[in-house]
């Protein structure tokens, strides 16, 4: 007798494996057979095929031919196939993370490429400023765009891709770095430093350092209007002794047009020594604006 697990039978429909079953479905009638390991169901089964025995369920207790079996696919040949699968998956996320590395690569930005530094036009602080800034001297694919990317612009300017503009709230020197990028893959970048001085609206300088002259202490400052306007301007020129006490050597006050103008200035002093200030105040009243500045002698002058 065949095993129950092997079945025989002239005609049948199709086949089907559940985990270690096998499942024959036989004129309308679906036989299980018996839970076995792969092995042994395929080692009872050739067992029965070299005996030549029949299944007595079906068709009857004699053999109308050749017994036909059918067989489930070993476990052996379920590794198998699964480990082809494996394979083919592993290649094609392989592929896929390579495709990947060389995409990151292709993305990638190339080295910056560093410009001299450029010294623009000097700012006026609280005056309207704008400058036009040329392309990077690099052919870069367009539309490219610039940022900062060190430093810091003066407080009250902007930078676009083409231009600093804005109106300045501090003096002082100030130096920063625009990157260039454009849009090719991958994308180019340059890199510039640029540097610019904001300036006060009125300037003062000696053009002739206080001297002494017996008792005398005179000299000569420059004032500078680099506003756009004309300014209400005041120059006071005072001598200060150890004591604390001041001595006036020069006082102006006129309406100054943008442009330089020399103020002299001296007194006859007491003995002492002398610290030497010299001021310039401008207003604006149009736009309430004051500008104020001061030079100071070190060491003092000294009057025998």
């Amino acid at each position: 007798m065949i095993p129950q697990h092997c079945y025989s039978q002239p005609q049948f429909r199709g086949k089907s494996l559940l985990s270690g079953y096998a499942r024959i479905e036989v004129r309308s009638q679906s036989i299980r057979a018996l839970r076995l390991s792969p092995k042994k169901a395929v080692r009872a089964c050739s067992s029965a095929v070299e005996q030549g025995t029949h299944n007595p369920l079906v068709g009857g207790s004699n053999p109308s031919g050749p017994t036909k079996l059918l067989f489930v696919r070993t476990i052996q040949e379920r590794r198998s196939a699964f480990a082809r699968l494996q394979l083919r998956s592993f290649a094609m996320i392989a592929t896929l993370v390579l495709l990947a590395l060389q995409a990151a690569a292709q993305t990638q930005p190339a080295p910056p490429t560093a410009g001299a530094t450029i010294v623009l036009p000097s700012a006026v602080v609280r005056q309207r400023y704008g400058q036009f800034l040329r392309p990077p001297n690099v052919d870069l694919s367009f539309p490219w765009h610039r940022r900062v990317t060190s430093g810091s612009l003066p407080p009250g300017l902007q930078v676009s891709d083409s231009d600093i503009w804005g109106m300045p709230l501090r003096e002082g020197e100030f130096r920063f770095e625009l990157t260039a990028t454009d849009s090719s893959t991958p994308p180019k970048m340059v890199r510039e430093t640029f540097v610019i001085v904001v300036e006060n609206g009125i300037t003062i300088r000696w053009t002739k350092l206080p001297s002494v002259d017996t008792d005398r202490i005179g000299g000569e400052v420059e004032v500078k209007n680099q506003t756009r306007v004309p300014v209400d301007l005041t120059v006071i020129i005072v001598a200060v002794n150890e004591i604390g006490k001041a001595f006036a050597l020069g006082y102006q006050h006129f309406s100054f047009a943008p442009g330089a103008q020399t103020v002299p200035f001296g007194s006859t002093l007491p003995r002492g020594n002398y610290t030497i200030h010299a001021d310039a105040i401008g207003e604006i009243a149009a736009s309430k604006t004051i500008y104020r500045t001061r030079l100071q002698t070190s060491p003092p002058s000294v009057v025998p």
